[in-house]
């Protein structure tokens, strides 16, 4: 096995789905997205095509209410987490 050294920085690095970084002697935890989906030229689908053959009512809604629920518990700054829900808004809308 091959071990690479993958921090951006002494403070900071990305982990499976996270960027960790030290900040004033505390960690700061937000998402890190391995694809910068802007770079595709191609859609890049993270959920369910949601007109499609599953029943639209409560669906969309348990897809965005456990969306949030992850953001909430995977960011630690209030600015992350606004941030990461815009997205999710634009992504499912």
């Amino acid at each position: 096995m091959i071990i690479n050294k993958t921090n951006i920085s002494v403070r900071k690095t990305n982990f499976l789905d996270l960027t960790i970084s030290i900040y004033r002697g505390k960690f700061v935890v937000k998402i890190y997205d391995n694809i910068n989906r802007n770079d595709c030229n191609f859609d890049v689908i993270n959920h369910p095509f949601l007109d499609g053959n599953i029943p639209k009512g409560q669906y969309k809604y348990g897809i965005f209410i456990s969306q949030l629920v992850r953001l909430a518990r995977i960011n630690s700054s209030l600015n992350s987490f606004i941030l990461d829900c815009k997205n999710l808004v634009r992504k499912l809308a």
